[in-house]
């Protein structure tokens, strides 16, 4: 169980990571969970309908309400009814887990390390985390790239750690990225 309960909003410059809403379903699958290219290195499969969407928003708000994970929208400050990605706050033993995704027509322009440079540091200041970790595939080097920028430290490649279900069947090797408490 996640040891802080969910956050009703947190603000970067530029963005504010808001709970997951029903009406995200459809600029979410149109612009992040529909896309293949997009979720090519996510460990579900891409969305075919707006159906699955929505059936991911509910899961959403279960694992939120058991505190296990807590997905959030990612939305830009001048509109923040269009969601353009999705954070990842996950319960791990071994510290806290984060992972993102974005639009494609938003890769490039600083979002990624910004999100996770200030969830990071928000993680941190909770007094009972001390350890904030994600991961991408191996392959991913703009997700690696994501993680050094916004100061995680690279600590190391897993064999075989996870599926990514658009490129494999089988578990893929990935690059492991944390941040520690001092």
């Amino acid at each position: 169980m996640l040891p802080f309960p969910r956050p009703s909003e947190m603000r970067t410059e530029r963005l504010v990571l808001r709970p997951l809403r029903h009406a995200d379903a459809a600029p979410l699958f149109a612009t992040y969970t529909g896309d293949l290219e997009v979720t090519r290195y996510l460990p579900w499969r891409r969305h075919r309908s707006r159906n699955q969407t929505e059936a991911m928003i509910r899961v959403g708000e279960d694992l939120a309400e058991s505190r296990t994970a807590y997905l959030m929208a990612i939305t830009l400050h001048d509109d923040t009814s269009s969601p353009i990605g999705l954070l990842n706050i996950g319960d791990s033993e071994h510290g806290i887990s984060v992972g993102f995704g974005l639009a494609q027509n938003r890769w490039g322009g600083g979002y990624g390390s910004e999100i996770i440079a200030h969830v990071c540091k928000w993680l941190l200041d909770r007094p009972t985390v001390w350890r904030v970790w994600g991961y991408c595939d191996a392959e991913n080097a703009a997700s690696a790239r994501v993680m050094v920028k916004a100061g995680m430290q690279f600590e190391g490649t897993l064999g075989r750690f996870a599926v990514h279900p658009n490129l494999a069947f089988e578990p893929r090797d990935c690059q492991l990225f944390a941040a520690i408490r001092g």
